[in-house]
């Protein structure tokens, strides 16, 4: 239909115009409210002189970070979210390489603090309130929009003297979204439960989802997790009928035993990912949900979102849970060391192209060609653009895949039915014992232990030390010997430490780093 998300968002502003779009809290903004007040705020930018320019947004409220990003979006810039949590050195390290002109924060103390320091890059500092109250009239800029331009670049994992932002394309997202909505087959009536913060990639299924659609997003405070009765109590106030949650949070509503008295009475689609989910805590969910739809999704925000998924059936059986097959827009290859593509069950590394993958990291162009690669290899995809891994079974159906591909530095593989199973990160693959060991095997296997609720393993190399950190009922020797039974002997930690002291990154995944750091005393 369009180039931009302005345009979708304008179609179902004309649609729906008083259906609620989000809802915060006691707040809650209309299709044609979002619509008035990201042009007022785009009227801003655009009198400010900046144009295909970097915003950095740092903003409590996640309906105003919405605004914000639309009407960043229509002036024809780009927005750079970034979490409150983050170090001030971390911060102020993303918004000098960006060389960005202007911040819009919604902490006082940001504003005082930023504007304290003499960056050179001199970013000028604004109220959240500054930019919606703004008087400006928009001047248009739609037209001077591409869809390759960049819409926004979100910040991975990096170290404080080097901050790792992916940058993505309007037609990256527009083209993943449209995927997405169709697999999680999203309409006006979806009623979208948001537990993710806005500064990853994760909520544009959401976000984008809704303007799209024209559903509705409810955005669930974090501490609610803390407290299931109050958000199965949200979930059934609001009609929460569709989650896209990282498998941990799952996790930790079957730890709680949240639905032993009562449960989300709407909820039909219930999609996870980010990482493995236990079978465990599927089963759990399963048991009280048994008519809705259960999707595993994968992908890397270098791929803008999502690029594969599996829909498990009433007859899913299996101690790993696939994740399935790629988008339409997308290809995905399994490769060894010598970049050739692996058969059937044997172990490589995860290869995606397609038109999700980013245009590359912000303004680092060493670690962009380091991952983002030009397809030298010849590699080849049938014409019905699914994985390469058909390729050994449709030689007479194949064409060059021409596009650029990126090494996710993921481990796989394709299983007998011809799906890929996501086994975990290279990174986290380690040598022990002379063994090549996957600390996320030791993780899933000790969180199938009915008694174990959370898992953990780490490697300290200095002292060759495997570690397990679980909690649970059980105590270290008990959970010793069901280890004992279920891996080979090379694979069982050395120390196994009881304690609920498992540090979580935001995304919901394991800190490998900072759990090695509070237990190598225990070496």
């Amino acid at each position: 239909m369009g180039n931009t998300i302005i345009e979708y968002l304008k179609k179902t502003e004309e649609k729906y115009p008083y259906k609620t779009a989000f809802i915060e809290g006691n707040r809650r903004i209309t299709f044609k409210e979002l619509f008035d007040l990201s042009k007022k705020a785009a009227a801003f930018f655009i009198e400010k002189g900046v144009f295909k320019e970097p915003v950095i947004l740092n903003i409590k409220s996640k309906i105003d970070t919405v605004i914000l990003f639309i009407s960043i979006i229509e002036s024809g810039n780009f927005y750079i979210p970034i979490d409150n949590n983050l170090s001030f050195e971390m911060k102020k390290e993303i918004i000098k390489k960006s060389k960005a002109r202007i911040m819009v924060t919604s902490f006082e103390k940001e504003k005082k603090r930023v504007s304290f320091e003499n960056l050179k890059e001199c970013v000028e500092i604004f109220d959240i309130n500054d930019i919606l109250n703004s008087k400006f009239l928009i001047k248009g800029t739609l037209e001077k929009i591409q869809p390759e331009d960049t819409m926004y670049v979100i910040y991975t994992s990096g170290s404080v003297s080097e901050p790792k932002g992916v940058e993505v394309a309007h037609n990256s997202v527009i083209s993943y979204i449209k995927e997405l909505t169709k697999v999680l087959k999203v309409n006006e009536n979806t009623i979208f439960g948001c537990q993710s913060p806005l500064f990853y990639d994760a909520p544009i299924k959401e976000i984008y989802g809704t303007i799209f659609k024209g559903a509705t997003t409810v955005f669930i405070p974090k501490q609610y997790f803390s407290y299931p009765t109050k958000l199965i109590d949200l979930m059934n106030e609001e009609k929460i009928n569709m989650i896209c949650w990282v498998s941990s949070s799952l996790s930790i509503m079957e730890r709680l035993d949240a639905f032993k008295e009562k449960k989300p009475c709407y909820l039909r689609t219930i999609a996870f990912g980010s990482e493995n989910l236990s079978i465990k805590t599927l089963n759990y969910w399963r048991k009280h949900f048994n008519a809705a739809r259960f999707l595993n999704l994968y992908g890397p925000t270098e791929c803008t979102g999502m690029s594969t998924y599996y829909e498990l059936k009433d007859d899913f059986k299996s101690d790993i849970i696939p994740i399935g097959k790629p988008f339409s827009d997308t290809k995905v290859w399994i490769l060894n060391e010598d970049f050739e593509e692996v058969k059937k069950g044997e172990i490589g590394e995860i290869y995606i192209g397609g038109k999700g993958v980013a245009k590359g990291y912000f303004k680092n162009n060493k670690k962009t060609n380091e991952v983002f690669l030009k397809n030298i290899y010849g590699l080849r995809t049938d014409k019905s653009c699914t994985a390469c891994y058909d390729k050994i079974d449709k030689p007479d159906n194949e064409k060059l895949y021409t596009g650029r591909i990126y090494k996710t530095g993921d481990i796989g593989k394709i299983d007998s039915k011809g799906n890929i199973v996501f086994l975990g990160r290279k990174d986290n693959e380690i040598k022990y014992m002379g063994h090549k060991i996957s600390l996320e095997e030791i993780d899933r296997i000790a969180c199938m232990i009915p008694s174990i609720t959370r898992a953990g393993s780490v490697y300290d190399k200095d002292k060759n030390t495997l570690m397990l950190i679980f909690d649970g009922d059980l105590d270290e020797i008990e959970v010793k010997t069901i280890l004992l039974r279920k891996l080979p002997k090379y694979m069982i930690p050395k120390r196994i430490i009881k304690s609920s002291d498992i540090p979580m990154r935001t995304n919901g995944k394991i800190d490998r780093r900072e759990l090695l750091k509070r237990y190598a005393k225990h070496v």
